[in-house]
């Protein structure tokens, strides 16, 4: 994934630059920091109307001299814009750091759309506390870097109550960061004069590790618990990557880049500094059997919060998306749901640019009420487009298909009725008692082995390494590649016909494979590209891998127990997995990876010998692959089409249910002629839906209509089932023999 520049920070680039040109040149980092802090709480004093001597005084900071005239540039700048001060105070005091600093340190501000949501939401608890008595309810933010997050909920409750009073008595903050904190302070205090009032707010904050210092929080509100917590604690796992250690170092590479040998020193500073990290998942005792595998910083603030709020108190926090699908986290989100009364979740992803991250990466806003008694759960979709529709999934059926409790993305009640009819009528792909018992291997570890590996090769006798990219639905090879390493590596798209015109990264000696290895690299098996997203044209890609190869861990295979009894079972999974059906059921519950424990978890049809239809798409999918050679033609096309509605049928799908699932593939056929007045191609659709029909013997009027859209297709020389990858680099579809090695 690649970072984008944040919606926020390109719209605030003139006032950076402007507070940036009126600091003293400074090549210590750290000076810098400081000396932006000083400016800025002049900057607060002179929009809030406090005296800035006497403010320092306060925070013990010894500052003769004062550049007034840039501070009230600036000032003039910050009232002259459309967002609060205190929040532009927060976003320009938030400390500067280099990547992997700031990563270790968790320091990101929050985007203020995302501010001013939660402080909304946050709102109608504050006036419900005020309306019942409570005229001094307690909030904290325990991990509140600049403060962003207080000032936008400040800014929507001075209304309600005097700031003087909410600061006195409701903020509360922590932060490991001194920085943080002094930021936190300067950006509040320019919303009053009242120096008495700043003197009180600095006594609820914490410079201290919320994790492990939670007494102190506590102490803080007489030992009692909070109202109300806000938060956006940091998303980083407690692991140091040699990558990570490296960078920090200063040295200049990237990521799946070669290593070179560390100096003595080095390796023993890098070795203690990971037992440190494991020293400390240790110590935070957030971190228990709940959360299996890497600790994810996140989830240790989740479990803090809940400790620290009172029952009927309610909490807001962003997190990344995998809390709701993450096999890591399954206990815990049993927990939360055990204790929880409410339990809002919205799902947005960074389209609109709320963080400097890929766009394609996904976070949700989770707001709960401490209780219990949880009946259903509020899920909704940030869309910009959609807009926001509510879905009540009730707590029993989530429960009934998803035992861990993950939670499928899921636009509207249609979805869910949908996802919820099919995953309770068919049992998991990883039911062991059905035909479709298997096992997953992993063939070959591109780290652990890659000392097997070689790339330029004389010898005759090697095998060609398979890695994820080079897989699409049914083909293997459709990658070349050229050169490079890691990320930087430079592939291109590729036909492929045997296993000899295959051109990978690395090959293997087949001296250098135990029986196992050798065994799986002599046969035709299932495999898949695990590396994947919900937001990718198709989402699982699935081949025949042939004789003659070895699959890197993320092109993991498949070996199904009753392949003699059954034949052709791999086969018939194949048609299942690479159509519509199956991959509209992953990509509602699939972050970036099909991993083991996603794939297992996905409802699969029922099959047994004798199935005319079963035994329909294995004659298919066998004429796909080995009579056409996938070649992409509109013949294929119409056999795609057909596996599409037999699997459909196994599913015992209507028509409506099918339509619905394959409205949810906005990116199929983008680069296809379009039907005049169209915005884009549905070639892909029209097909299957007319198969559907066909094979129904559904002869109306509908069916009619598809006949002349295809017909324009067809002579638009318009192909169904076509990747864009292919047809926007004017590539053919790989073709694929059958070579037995």
């Amino acid at each position: 994934m690649s970072k984008v520049n944040s919606y926020q920070k390109s719209l605030l680039y003139d006032l950076q630059e402007t507070l940036e040109r009126a600091l003293p040149v400074n090549d210590d980092q750290q000076e810098r920091n400081r000396q932006t802090l000083i400016l800025l709480e002049q900057v607060s004093s002179l929009i809030g109307g406090f005296d800035i001597k006497a403010y320092h005084n306060l925070i013990n900071e010894k500052k003769l001299e004062y550049d007034f005239q840039a501070a009230q540039t600036i000032a003039n700048k910050i009232l002259a814009s459309t967002l609060p001060a205190s929040v532009l105070l927060g976003i320009l005091a938030t400390e500067k750091l280099n990547e992997i600093s700031q990563k270790n340190k968790g320091v990101y501000y929050t985007d203020y759309r995302l501010a001013e949501k939660m402080a909304d939401m946050l709102l109608v608890k504050f006036k419900t506390l005020i309306e019942t008595g409570n005229d001094a309810p307690k909030l904290i933010d325990p991990s509140c870097g600049s403060g962003i997050l207080l000032c936008a909920f400040l800014e929507k409750a001075k209304h309600i109550q005097p700031v003087e009073q909410l600061i006195t008595h409701t903020i509360h903050g922590s932060d490991i960061s001194t920085h943080a904190v002094r930021a936190t302070i300067l950006s509040i205090s320019s919303l009053t004069s009242d120096l008495a009032a700043i003197s009180d707010l600095s006594k609820h904050f914490a410079v201290a590790d919320s994790l492990i210092a939670k007494s102190q929080l506590f102490e803080m509100v007489g030992s009692q618990k909070f109202d109300m917590i806000i938060g956006n604690p940091p998303w980083e796992k407690l692991k140091l990557t040699r990558h990570e250690y490296e960078v920090a170092q200063g040295t200049t590479r990237h990521y799946g880049m070669e290593f070179k040998k560390l100096s003595k020193k080095k390796s023993i500073e890098f070795e203690e500094k990971k037992a440190n990290l494991k020293k400390y998942a240790t110590d935070v005792d957030e971190f228990d059997l709940e959360t299996r595998g890497e600790k994810d910083l996140y989830v240790a603030f989740l479990k803090l919060g809940l400790k620290l709020l009172g029952t009927g108190g309610e909490m807001i926090q962003l997190v990344p998306a995998s809390f709701i699908r993450n096999q890591q986290t399954a206990q815990l989100r049993k927990t939360l749901i055990a204790c929880c009364s409410k339990l809002n979740i919205t799902l947005f992803d960074n389209k609109a640019r709320y963080f400097e991250i890929d766009s394609r990466f996904k976070f949700i806003m989770i707001q709960l009420k401490k209780g219990t008694g949880l009946q259903k759960i509020e899920f909704s979709i940030n869309d910009t487009k959609l807009g926001k529709a509510q879905v009540h999934i009730d707590i029993n059926k989530l429960q009934t298909i998803r035992p861990d409790f993950s939670i499928p993305e899921i636009q509207n009640e249609n979805d869910w009725q949908l996802f919820y009819k099919i995953s309770s009528t068919f049992p998991h792909f990883g039911k062991n008692e059905s035909m479709w018992n298997h096992s997953f291997c992993r063939e070959i570890d591109m780290t652990l082995d890659k000392s097997l590996f070689v790339k330029n090769h004389t010898k005759k006798k090697v095998i060609p390494v398979i890695e994820g990219r080079m897989i699409h639905q049914y083909a293997t090879g459709v990658k070349a590649y050229v050169s490079g390493t890691g990320r930087q590596a430079l592939w291109e798209q590729s036909t492929f016909n045997n296993v000899n015109d295959l051109r990978p990264q690395f090959f293997v000696e087949p001296a250098n494979l135990n029986k196992v290895q050798l065994l799986n690299s002599q046969k035709w098996r299932v495999g898949f590209c695990d590396i994947t997203g919900q937001t990718n044209e198709r989402t699982m890609l699935c081949a025949y891998v042939p004789p003659g190869t070895i699959c890197g861990n993320k092109v993991p295979t498949i070996e199904f127990t009753y392949e003699e009894q059954f034949e052709g079972l791999s086969l018939l999974w194949l048609g299942i997995a690479n159509s519509f059906v199956y991959d509209w059921l992953i990509r509602k519950v699939i972050t970036t990876n099909a991993n083991f424990f996603i794939v297992d978890s996905i409802p699969v049809p029922n099959v047994e010998l004798g199935d005319s239809r079963c035994t329909k798409i294995i004659d298919i999918v066998k004429k796909i692959i080995f009579e056409c050679r996938m070649n992409f033609t509109w013949e294929t096309a119409e056999l795609r089409a057909e596996v599409e509605v037999l699997v459909a049928s196994l599913y015992k799908l209507n028509l409506s249910d099918l339509k619905t699932i394959l409205g949810d593939f906005p990116i199929v056929d983008k680069q296809q002629p379009s039907v005049a007045k169209e915005h884009r191609s549905s070639v892909t659709r029209d097909l299957i839906i007319s198969k559907f029909l066909t094979i129904n013997n559904d002869i109306s009027r509908e069916s009619d209509d598809l006949g002349q859209r295809l017909l324009f297709y067809k002579n638009a020389k318009s192909v169904p089932f076509l990747p864009s990858q292919f047809k926007s680099q004017n590539l053919p579809w790989p073709h694929l023999n059958p070579v037995i090695q």
